[in-house]
């Protein structure tokens, strides 16, 4: 994905990251097998992470070196927070 975020430009990057993510949601929303269903999450994970990681860029691009550092901690916050209440609803779930 960085190759072609450098050469098509990050649009191109991002819209075909969302558009292998969105076919591997509704692959796995269709698959009845463990088997595709582990190989469409894989397919899943590598769509998601390539927008994750273009998003970096994108801030990078936008923002002063000075600035950075404050756009970047609310760019990742999203993923952070939602981390945590991950934890903490799957801690309360075995607790019940």
């Amino acid at each position: 994905m960085g190759d072609l975020a450098d050469t098509a430009g990050r649009r191109p990057a991002f819209i075909i990251g969302f558009i292998i993510y969105i076919a591997a949601c509704i692959g796995i929303a269709l698959q009845d097998s463990f088997a595709a269903l582990l190989v469409l999450r894989c397919v899943q994970s590598a769509g998601s992470s390539g927008v994750i990681a273009l998003s970096s860029g994108v801030v990078a691009d936008i923002s002063t070196t000075a600035e950075r550092g404050k756009y970047m901690g609310w760019v990742t916050s999203g993923l952070m927070i939602g981390k945590m209440r991950q934890e903490t609803r799957a801690v309360k779930s075995v607790q019940n």
